[in-house]
This record gives structure tokens, C-alpha cells and sequence, in this order.
């Protein structure tokens, strides 16, 4: 049995950022919920939903998981990963606002690599 410490959500915008011409788009709603496992271990349950709009060419082209060929689908649903250092600052990147993420993400558009983060957090669930 587990509990939950906390729960956290935010919504994003996804957009083809390689054709400022397709007006397609993915709203991606992030769930993320702190919980104790009876063993006293801290996991983050991590969860999206997806909510499309636009021509149905584009679905994949914008989708987070589109580049990622070794991620079972299983995991666009979301992902329970071991909470430590590392996935807590993943999980902080991952809800931080456009403007905030840009600041930390380098040459990277935000929501590049806040998608660099949602699919390097599938590679870790436990």
C-alpha cells in the first residue's frame, strides 16, 4: 500500500516547432504525485493525457515520444520512477513554466527539452 504526499499538475502546449505553418497542436496535461511506499521509499507517479487538435499528419510529428522508437507505448501514459536527486529536479523541470525552463535549458527550445525530459524519465520507471 502507498500513499499520496502530493500531487502537482500543469498543462503545455506542444507544437510543431520544425513548420511555423501547421497551426496543429498537443495539449499535455502532467500529473505528477509524490508517494510513500509502505517500505517508507518515495516514489513520483507520473501521468499524461493528451489532447490533440489539428490535421491528423501532424499527430505524430508534435507528439513527445514521435523520435523515440525504444520507448514501449506503455509509457506515454506516464511512469513511475524511484525518487532521488536527480528525478526530483527532472520532475521540477518537467512542471516548470516555458519562461523558467528557458532559462535552464540552453540552446534548446523549452519544449524540447522538457520532451527530452518526459522520455528520459520513461528510461528510468521502477
Amino acid at each position: 500500500m502507498n500513499n499520496i504526499n502530493s500531487i502537482k499538475q500543469k498543462s503545455f502546449k506542444f507544437i510543431n516547432e520544425f513548420d511555423s505553418t501547421d497551426k496543429s497542436y498537443y495539449i499535455i496535461n502532467i500529473t505528477v504525485k509524490e508517494l510513500i511506499y509502505s517500505d517508507g521509499k518515495l516514489y513520483y507517479d507520473i501521468g499524461y493525457k493528451y489532447e490533440f487538435n489539428g490535421v491528423e499528419t501532424s499527430r505524430n510529428k508534435i507528439h513527445p515520444f514521435n523520435q523515440t522508437t525504444y520507448i514501449d507505448e506503455l509509457y506515454f501514459e506516464g511512469v513511475v520512477v524511484y525518487k532521488n536527486k536527480m528525478t526530483e529536479i527532472m520532475t521540477e523541470y518537467l512542471l516548470a513554466e516555458p519562461e523558467e525552463l528557458s532559462k535552464v535549458s540552453g540552446l534548446s527550445t523549452h519544449q524540447y527539452y522538457r520532451t527530452t525530459i518526459i522520455t528520459n524519465l520513461a528510461r528510468l520507471w521502477d
